[in-house]
């Protein structure tokens, strides 16, 4: 029997300003089209700071409307909470 890992937290999402495209916020702090290279904040601390980087990175006009949101790490892939995000990280 095979288990799967699974890890939830929030993801910071946002709007690249240069064209629009959904971004996610990753390891390397650079702003990615791929989820699974996301980072998954899984407690308060870290996903105050990635708030923060997201307002700074806003006021600097990387990216625009940056918002955490729920989601989950499986065997590596990020999958979103809500129907929104998951339309969003298409």
């Amino acid at each position: 029997m095979t288990t799967t890992a699974t890890e939830k937290g929030k993801i910071l999402t946002a709007n690249r300003l240069r064209d629009g495209e959904v971004v996610f916020l990753t390891h390397s702090g650079e702003w990615s089209e791929n989820i699974d290279g996301a980072v998954l904040a899984t407690e308060l601390q870290a996903q105050a700071a990635l708030e923060a980087r997201g307002k700074g990175d806003e006021r600097v006009n990387l990216v625009t409307g940056t918002y955490l949101f729920d989601a989950e790490r499986r065997d590596g892939h990020v999958f979103a909470s809500h129907i929104k995000e998951r339309i969003r990280s298409l």
